[in-house]
């Protein structure tokens, strides 16, 4: 017997069903979807890292992505922290200073 034959009956439990031309869901409960609005602001781009701030438009939660070459490396909340670990993987050049975008 195929575990998707299986039936259960719990309330929060979904059962998936495979008769060989389709397969089916069936459970109890509601699914809703809701799309998730983001704008996301390069702040810097240092030595092959990149610090991105995302912010979710539908809570106002702001995250702060710090990238390797197109790999998420690390997510903070904090900005200070986010600049300081983007400092500690691709420090700033003496002469050079700091050109950010951010406040």
């Amino acid at each position: 017997m195929n575990a998707y034959y299986s039936t259960f009956n719990t309330d929060n439990t979904i059962a998936c069903r495979d008769n060989g031309t389709e397969i089916e869901a069936h459970g109890r409960g509601l699914y809703t979807g809701v799309a998730v609005a983001m704008v996301i602001d390069v702040l810097e781009v240092r030595g092959g890292f990149e610090l991105r701030k995302a912010s979710n438009m539908n809570n106002g939660e702001v995250k702060y992505r710090l990238l390797w070459d197109g790999e998420c490396v690390s997510t903070l909340t904090n900005e200070r922290e986010a600049f300081a670990l983007l400092d500690d993987f691709a420090p700033i050049p003496k002469k050079r200073g700091r050109k950010s975008k951010a406040a």
